[in-house]
């Protein structure tokens, strides 16, 4: 089990009211991608508990943190579908400010990722996956919180890009030690 839990100052804006810790929870198919922008914001400095990862999670585990935390669902995750419209209420319940991050990635490459892990996946699920992916998606504006849909391609190639999400958009220090993953969607097209 990892749990990792920086040291997180409070941050303070302008008109220095203090803001509540945030949760970022990343929502993506399995293979877009969603792993590997975990680690980045934990980079960043959020905390992360494995057992927040898991389906269904441990909420009890989110009173161990006092500050930004990430959280990490796939879709489908080990087999069964996240349900993170109750993650986002545990989350708001526990006192977190809550922003969703989406991420993306090509159909082929994603579909050809998790093949590669798992040969034994049937492709046409994967495919029914998107289209239910997209469907959740879309329920999104129930709920009175931020979120960003962000590609795959658009992270791993544009410092610029990272940098904005980070700095600017989720406010957070920029990850100058995260290495990026090269651009694995080629392999698929060679």
């Amino acid at each position: 089990m990892t749990i990792l839990n920086p040291s997180n100052e409070t941050r303070v804006h302008e008109n220095n009211w203090k803001e509540k810790p945030r949760a970022f929870i990343i929502l993506g198919l399995e293979g877009a991608g969603n792993y590997m922008l975990q680690n980045a914001l934990v980079e960043a400095g959020c905390g992360k508990n494995d057992r927040l990862d898991k389906e269904p999670p441990d909420y009890e585990a989110l009173e161990q943190f006092d500050g930004d935390i990430v959280i990490r669902k796939s879709f489908p995750h080990a087999e069964h579908w996240p349900i993170w419209e109750r993650l986002l209420k545990r989350c708001l319940l526990y006192g977190y400010d809550v922003f969703i991050i989406w991420i993306i990635r090509e159909t082929n490459a994603r579909t050809q990722s998790v093949i590669r892990r798992d040969p034994q996946r049937d492709v046409s699920d994967l495919l029914l996956y998107q289209t239910s992916f997209f469907q959740e998606l879309s329920r999104i504006k129930n709920y009175s919180v931020d979120y960003e849909i962000i590609t795959y391609s658009a992270f791993v190639h544009s410092e610029g890009f990272r940098r904005w999400l980070f700095e600017e958009r989720l406010q957070l220090p920029y990850p100058e030690d995260f290495e990026v993953l090269t651009d694995r969607n080629d392999q698929y097209y060679e």
